[in-house]
């Protein structure tokens, strides 16, 4: 593996104890649960049909087809649709 992919794999490792601890603290808001739930789908997807593909291409040092990848048409539609539980400075109280 290349030295330069280790970082991601190490922080994708620790997405889902991230994920637990952020659950329980909007387990008590309406709708919160379940549009959590649903970016952690939509991530775990994405991690798997393109970021997966592509850090693998990198690790073997195929970066044509990592940034084929990266590029393709699929990849940029399969980008996870986060965001949504994101707030405003301006709600959150800053």
């Amino acid at each position: 593996m290349l030295p330069q992919v280790a970082p991601f794999r190490d922080a994708a490792g620790q997405m889902p104890g991230y994920q637990a601890r952020v659950a329980a603290l909007v387990r008590g808001y309406p709708h919160m649960p379940s549009l959590l739930a649903a970016d952690q789908v939509a991530l775990r997807t994405w991690m798997v049909q393109v970021a997966g593909p592509q850090l693998a291409a990198a690790a073997r040092g195929d970066f044509l087809v990592a940034i084929d990848t990266a590029t393709s048409d699929t990849a940029a539609s399969d980008k996870p649709a986060t965001g949504r539980l994101r707030v405003s400075a301006g709600s959150a109280g800053g």
